[in-house]
């Protein structure tokens, strides 16, 4: 949809679609069960780290084709246990790791086949 509508503006849709899942989620909080830090913490991802992340997912469907950006949006999927691993240090299954190596093989796989249909630039002097 947003490849078909170029001129669509990015960020009020984005703040749009923010509003309207917080409002979806409101009847289901419990804001009193939180800790003072976590609310700071909620506050840098919600006006901050997700506002972001989606203005540049929206951004990047402009310049690529939208199944090259699902397939890229798996990489966030696969690294999510890596991350937890490095800061938490809850090691993942072995199958997990499987799962992550098959899923970057593949995006990396795609990555060079669609590099090497693209023609190189021929100069003349």
């Amino acid at each position: 949809m947003l490849r078909r509508c170029p001129a669509v503006p990015r960020i009020p849709l984005t703040c749009g679609s923010g509003v309207v899942a917080g409002l979806i989620a409101w009847p289901f909080a419990d804001p009193l069960t939180l800790s003072a830090s976590s609310y700071g913490w909620l506050a840098v991802m919600g006006l901050a780290q997700m506002p972001l992340a989606s203005v540049l997912l929206m951004t990047s469907t402009r310049y690529l084709p939208s199944p090259e950006v699902s397939l890229f949006l798996l990489i966030e999927t696969v690294l999510a246990p890596v991350w937890v691993w490095g800061a938490v240090g809850e090691e993942p299954p072995a199958l997990t790791l499987a799962g992550a190596v098959l899923v970057l093989g593949a995006i990396a796989v795609h990555s060079w086949l669609s590099l090497r249909r693209v023609a190189p630039l021929r100069t003349t002097i």
